[in-house]
């Protein structure tokens, strides 16, 4: 009874594990019971000695092939594999130093049994027969229902838009638990399943799909443009298919630091006619293996693990053509290790999710990127009204500087006039400046406040400047954000023509045009608002010379009552 309980909760975690996989908004058919393994084995041999590839594996194939052995670029004289069991790995002796194998037995096995194949070295293709029985997704039989096949699948899709929404290119087969990783990949990859993470992927697929190799999605693959022998005109081509393939490109092995350097990886090699093999010219194998780091970026986790297949099988080939008895003996032992990854199918097609899923889905995304556009508009509205309020402090400034430039000029004759002219009806030449000398302490007292209020306008508009230039960061920044998502979603509204893509793609390029102007008039208020300074400090030093002129003369006024008088005010004898 124990062990029929034990039977059956092992089946249903296995079910549990392989059942319902997903990608992005696709789903991944499993095989139905009655399809039998022989159905979804890819059975195809790429040509490794004529120069062209032929025709028959173009049009059968496509999809993904290794084909190269190995160089050492050491001399080797000694050279022995042989596994761990204990401690669950592989390694290798050459010329009698050890080294190990950095390859997890998930990895290990299917690649060992890829590279022990002499008759087939296609790992995958999506020209499968669906007419004859079999499998629109075929695979080498090293990596059915093995997660490196996962992987391998979704490296041949990745420049497919027709098979792989574009939003999908940087996510990874997942269950209700989450993506699928091996304990390896969590540990390397713990940055996967981060939201920035699918950004940076979305916006290097848009990147390569945006440049002037890609530009719109086609029924098959993407329109391809080739540069002509003057390398001045450019036309376009729709190619056929594609190959992700090291055929032609040498890998080779060395030790570094005490462990084994391998160089070489594959590359996307384009066909413009599967029926003739007419392959492309050089521009877009060139510009792919050149943008290598553009499709690492679209999913490292896939690029890594097929860059791993293609260096490691080019690895064992060496050791299996030039050391077929230890290869022997090698094969056997990897063979009895036990596969440390989870349990998965290999599907045999891609289809979109059930309308319900996806609306939910496509429903709620909608719906975070319009809270998302709420937001930043609240932010840019809070920027604006913060805005408006000092250029309505600006104005009130610039009122006050004119009102005060005004008075002052009404008031820069010293004395006034009318003083003057009762100099003339006074009784005494002493009362006369006495009263001059009150009217400029009182001008030099009046010139002394109105410094003071000019000072605290020079600190006031500072500040505003300082709080402008704040706000002009944030509308800085704003615009940048803004400039990338408009861009993103202008590629994507293209590529899709979806109406919602098309109503957020216009709605950044309002709030993107919103940034700009709030910038500009950010600018345009700090440079008013310096030249106010500039006329606050003009005025202010004009008071300041009056300060001076008036205490001048006030001293003046003083000395003069002096002299008419004898100390005590009384005014002297006029013969004195």
């Amino acid at each position: 009874m124990l062990i029929f309980m034990l039977a059956v909760m092992s089946l249903s975690c296995f079910a549990q594990t392989v059942s319902g996989l997903r990608l992005g908004s696709m789903e991944l058919i499993p095989p139905p019971k009655d399809l039998s393994i022989t159905k979804r084995i890819l059975h195809e041999k790429l040509a490794v000695e004529a120069e062209k590839i032929s025709n028959r594996f173009v049009n059968r194939v496509g999809g993904i092939a290794f084909t190269q052995i190995a160089e050492p670029r050491i001399d080797v004289h000694s050279f022995n594999l042989f596994c761990d069991n204990e401690k669950n790995a592989a390694f290798v002796v050459i010329n009698g130093v050890q080294y190990s194998i950095p390859l997890d037995i998930w990895q290990l096995q299917p690649i060992v049994e890829y590279a022990n194949d002499d008759r087939s070295n296609a790992a995958f293709t999506v020209f499968g027969n669906e007419t004859k029985g079999e499998s629109k997704f075929l695979y080498h039989k090293a990596f059915i229902d093995k997660l490196i096949g996962l992987r391998l699948m979704q490296a041949d899709l990745l420049l497919a838009s027709g098979y792989l929404p574009l939003e999908d290119v940087g996510k990874l087969p997942a269950n209700m638990n989450g993506y699928v990783l091996a304990d390896s990949e969590k540990y390397k990859y713990s940055w996967v399943k981060t939201e920035s993470n699918e950004q940076k992927s979305l916006d290097a697929v848009l990147r390569l799909y945006s440049s002037k190799i890609y530009v719109h999605r086609s029924n098959s693959r993407i329109p391809f443009i080739e540069d002509t022998k003057n390398m001045r005109e450019v036309r376009f081509a729709s190619y056929a298919t594609y190959i992700l393939t090291d055929f032609n490109e040498p890998i080779s092995f060395d030790i570094k630091g005490g462990v084994i350097k391998i160089v070489g990886r594959p590359y996307y090699r384009f066909f413009y006619n599967a029926d003739t093999a007419y392959r492309c010219g050089n521009a877009g194998n060139s510009f792919m293996k050149e943008h290598y780091d553009w499709l690492y970026e679209m999913n490292p986790v896939v690029m890594d693990a097929t860059v791993t297949v293609c260096q490691w099988s080019a690895f064992f080939r060496y050791a299996k053509k030039y050391f077929p008895n230890n290869w022997k003996i090698f094969l056997k032992q990897v063979r009895e290790f036990k596969d440390d990854a989870p349990e998965v199918y290999t599907p045999i097609a891609l289809i979109k999710m059930n309308d319900e899923t996806l609306s939910r889905e496509k429903y709620d995304a909608y719906d975070k990127r319009g809270a998302e556009c709420v937001s930043i508009h609240e932010r840019l509205n809070n920027i604006k009204v913060q805005f408006e309020s000092e250029r309505a402090v600006l104005e009130q400034s610039q009122q006050i500087w004119h009102n005060d430039s005004v008075y002052f000029l009404e008031q820069r004759e010293v004395p006034p006039p009318q003083l003057k002219v009762r100099r003339k009806n006074y009784s005494s030449i002493a009362n006369y400046y006495q009263d001059l000398a009150n009217f400029y302490y009182k001008r030099s007292s009046y010139c002394l406040e109105t410094v003071s209020f000019i000072d605290n306008h020079i600190e006031m508009c500072e500040q505003m400047i300082d709080s402008v230039i704040n706000c002009r960061g944030d509308a800085i920044a704003l615009e940048s954000e803004f400039k990338n998502k408009s861009k993103r979603e202008n590629v994507l509204s293209q590529l899709y023509g979806d109406e919602m893509y098309a109503y957020y793609g216009k709605l950044y390029n309002d709030l993107y045009g919103l940034s700009i102007e709030l910038v500009n008039d950010c600018y345009k208020s700090t440079n008013e608002f310096d030249t106010l300074i500039s006329r606050w400090k003009r005025l202010r030093d004009e008071y300041m010379r009056q300060n001076r002129e008036c205490s001048q003369l006030r001293e003046e006024c003083l000395q003069n009552v002096y002299l008419y008088t004898d100390g005590t005010t009384k005014i002297k004898d006029k013969k004195k």
